[in-house]
């Protein structure tokens, strides 16, 4: 039984210490690697957005490169353009409803990643068509 108290003993210290690390590097690295980043350069793709819900992607995009994106959609749609630092979140393209856009961006600082984002406040899914491209200057 004295064995059992050690390696349980042991095993809950190492729980506790692990668990630890991983709160304070998720809070260190937050914003950093987002679940949803693509490897992709450019795409083109078309999206269901089920009503209430929404859609994102991000990429990684230094401060030397340039974005190039647009879209449609059936109806109108929440769009921004954001990145997260240190559990903020920062607007490059505020939220707004939109039906069809086209820009070209290019960042101000080196964040590591944008995101894309699109909600869809209707009462029925729409469909979004999506191209982008990260271009080298």
């Amino acid at each position: 039984m004295d064995v059992f108290k050690r390696y349980f003993y042991s095993f809950l210290v190492a729980s506790v210490i692990l668990f630890v690390i991983a709160y304070y590097a998720e809070e260190y690295y937050e914003g950093q690697m987002p679940h949803n980043l693509t490897r992709e350069t450019s795409d083109e793709l078309v999206v269901k957005i089920p009503s209430g819900q929404g859609y994102e992607t991000c990429l990684s995009l230094q401060k030397n490169k340039i974005l190039e994106y647009d879209f449609e959609a059936e109806k109108e749609l929440e769009f921004n353009l954001h990145y997260h630092l240190k559990g903020e979140t920062i607007y490059e393209v505020s939220p707004n409803m939109m039906q069809n856009f086209q820009n070209r961006f290019s960042p101000k600082q080196d964040t590591g990643y944008y995101c894309l984002m699109w909600g869809n406040p209707a009462e029925n899914p729409v469909s979004l068509n999506l191209r982008f491209k990260v271009l080298n200057p």
